[in-house]
């Protein structure tokens, strides 16, 4: 991968876990927890309030998936390569060096 690729990736990353640490910090100063503590999610009703926890969660998971999807397509690209350049001997080569011996 290119620098500017990996740069961009990592800024992402600190920008979800400034976003989640945000999110957590309003949930537990103005939500009563809500979210971050274990919870019975048979039993939740969707407040208003909870949008920021919701769309942090969404944003790292956003986040993760294109990681993913960005490494698998890097290894694919890796292998491309190196099986490019790995090129089978010619059966002419063969065939002369056993003439030779």
């Amino acid at each position: 991968m290119r620098k500017q690729t990996i740069r961009c990736f990592v800024a992402a990353g600190v920008g979800c876990a400034v976003l989640m640490a945000a999110a957590v910090w309003y949930s537990i100063t103005f939500n009563e927890s809500r979210l971050v503590e274990p919870m019975d999610f048979s039993t939740y009703v969707f407040r208003p309030q909870d949008l920021p926890m919701i769309l942090a969660c969404a944003a790292v998971a956003v986040y993760a998936l294109c990681l993913a999807a960005t490494v698998l397509l890097a290894s694919f690209r890796a292998r491309r390569i190196l099986v490019k350049f790995i090129q089978p001997i010619s059966q002419k080569l063969i065939n002369n060096e056993e003439k030779i011996t």
